[in-house]
């Protein structure tokens, strides 16, 4: 794999891995922050919080914050993804050895 690939791949991978924990973080957070969840574990506290509070006023900072989170790991993403998917480019030599061939070939045509 090349270098250029490698690196797409850590990227993305490195900003979904990201992006899910902290959308968990968020979630689990808004719960503790309100007091209302104990020792209960984590699944109960996210149902909790997306079930009991959306009213919550914490959720007027919590969500920009995680909203911006998520447009800068969205955008991440997306140029992991392009580096991944995207053709090595052709070598310097060749592209100078085709233009050589079109030249010549344009000489002979005149």
């Amino acid at each position: 794999m090349q270098r250029d690939k490698l690196y797409g791949l850590i990227i993305f991978v490195g900003a979904a891995v990201i992006l899910v924990w902290y959308t968990f973080y968020a979630l689990i957070y808004a719960g503790f922050y309100h007091g209302i969840y104990g020792d209960a574990p984590a699944w109960i506290q996210v149902i909790a919080t997306l079930g009991g509070l959306l009213s919550y006023w914490g959720w007027a900072v919590i969500l920009p914050i995680w909203i911006a989170a998520l447009l800068i790991l969205v955008i991440a993403m997306w140029i992991g993804w392009t580096m991944l998917t995207t053709p090595p480019p052709v070598p310097l030599e060749e592209l100078e050895e085709l233009g050589l061939e079109e030249e010549e070939e344009k000489k002979e045509e005149e």
